[in-house]
């Protein structure tokens, strides 16, 4: 075989796979930018990682032979694999595998402090995590049951404030391994007997926060790549609820006839109030806030490009499975 005919066989079996691989994450892109797929769907493709090494091996293999044509074994491998996992989660996203038997429970406990409010610090990747109201132990301040899979959540206390995940936060940065995507999973019944704060950080995250039996003073939700329900009760006062990050759908859910307003900062997303399409509106102030200018509400704050925030006003819903669908 002349050399020249290899080098062409070997360029073209390679724009071939370089093509299949744009065209595969550009569909999921388009997806999810429509809201029709759920920005967790890219921890499982992540997963799927070994699939290129198989791809550039087969290449390899056979491109100067002549069983070359079995070359775009690896480019229809990526295609199906994507197509299987993107099928799944049009299906039911943010689903997981039940429970395999071999998780471990912790119990965390800090004390009340002299402040008038707790405060839950979250920062999570890689996994699945959920947070729903617990049983309280003996003391007053804020105190926790932790089930979860892999290592041991790591865990701080400052008075009646109680941070979960990494620790010594510098920065937003965070490298995550293709081997460590979607191995974690936390589910934790929370016990705060006094008003509460949340600051959760998420990447690459499926998570359920079920907040309905607090007293909420403050929610702050950074997430990137992840797919996050928020249950929300009845505010007290005025309460702040700040959604930023990136590549991530959102969902709140706020009791009926609750108050709340919505201010985005960017139009480079997509808004739903139950059901309906805001449009390019920057400002959304629901119906139950005529005539209540000083009524209880959530102030919604919205700075989440290339994402979907949807707020829906009505019975809570249910956890989605492998976010807190599973009782502890």
């Amino acid at each position: 075989m002349h050399p020249w005919v290899a080098q062409v066989r070997n360029a073209t079996y390679k724009r071939i796979a370089t093509g299949t691989w744009f065209v595969c994450a550009g569909t999921v892109l388009l997806l999810n930018t429509l809201d029709r797929l759920s920005w967790g769907v890219w921890i499982d493709l992540l997963r799927l990682w070994p699939l290129l090494l198989i791809s550039l091996g087969i290449r390899w293999t056979f491109v100067r032979t002549p069983l070359h044509p079995l070359v775009l074994l690896g480019p229809l491998m990526v295609v199906a694999a994507t197509a299987y996992v993107v099928w799944g989660g049009l299906g039911q996203p943010g689903t997981s595998a039940p429970w395999s038997g071999t998780e471990k429970t912790m119990a965390i406990s800090c004390p009340a402090g002299e402040g008038a409010q707790a405060r839950l610090d979250l920062d999570f990747d890689a996994g699945r995590v959920s947070f729903v109201s617990g049983r309280g132990d003996e003391t007053e301040g804020l105190s926790a049951s932790v089930r979860y899979v892999g290592d041991e959540p790591p865990h701080a206390c400052a008075g009646p404030a109680l941070r979960l995940g990494r620790q010594g936060r510098s920065t937003r940065f965070r490298f995550l391994s293709p081997l460590s995507l979607g191995a974690k999973r936390w589910e934790a019944r929370l016990h705060a007997p006094q008003p509460l704060a949340i600051d959760a950080h998420l990447a690459a995250a499926a998570a359920n926060l079920d907040l309905r039996q607090y007293d909420i003073r403050g929610v702050a939700l950074h997430a990137v790549g992840s797919d996050v329900i928020v249950n929300l009760g009845a505010p007290a006062e005025r309460v702040g609820v700040d959604l930023s990050g990136a590549f991530s759908r959102i969902r709140l859910v706020v009791p009926e006839g609750t108050c709340y307003t919505i201010a985005r900062n960017r139009r480079s997303n997509i808004l739903t109030i139950d059901g309906v399409r805001a449009g390019r509106a920057r400002q959304v102030t629901a119906p139950a806030c005529s005539g209540k200018k000083e009524a209880p509400r959530y102030a919604i704050d919205v700075d989440l490009p290339l994402a979907s925030v949807r707020v829906d006003a009505g019975p809570a819903i249910a956890s989605p499975r492998g976010a807190g669908g599973e009782p502890l």
